[in-house]
């Protein structure tokens, strides 16, 4: 399996070269053009559609919404920071982005030998309601966007 290195581009950097590709190819094609990933205010939702999205979803932000009833664990991302959001194939198989925890950064050195999907998740799936049921956010997959260090609780 080839290794995909991305400590070398910023996601800023990312983010402007998707935004001005979008752009292009909204002028050759009407396909609908759908924003995703690292958008949790207005200035993301704006940035996006100036760029040519028809549409923008927002994730990982709607966790700081009082309706949301998102779980202790997933609400931990309202704290997050920078850096507190990983890339990992320890819960899935399959690339993914999560909060950091023990089981990530134990998992980290095994990766290249893990099951593919589905059969990793389909293991980390057992320790879920286990996790759960004994307060064990450490080995649970916490997904998360790339925005969940800058969500914050409606009204702070």
């Amino acid at each position: 399996m080839k290794s995909v290195r991305t400590s070398s581009l910023t996601f800023s950097n990312l983010r402007r070269f998707v935004l001005a590709g979008t752009r292009s190819y909204r002028r050759r094609t009407s396909v609908p053009v759908i924003a995703a990933g690292d958008v949790a205010d207005g200035h993301g939702i704006a940035v996006a559609l100036a760029s040519g999205a028809s549409a923008v979803q927002v994730g990982t932000a709607f966790l700081a919404c009082h309706e949301s009833r998102a779980d202790p664990l997933r609400r931990k991302m309202l704290s997050a920071r920078v850096g507190d959001t990983v890339l990992s194939k320890a819960f899935s198989g399959r690339l993914a982005r999560g909060m950091r925890n023990e089981f990530i950064d134990a998992m980290r050195p095994h990766e290249a030998s893990l099951p593919r999907y589905p059969i990793q998740s389909w293991f980390a799936a057992q320790l879920r309601q286990p996790a759960i049921a004994s307060g064990r956010s450490d080995v649970i997959a916490p997904s998360a966007g790339q925005a969940a260090s800058p969500v914050r609780r409606a009204g702070r």
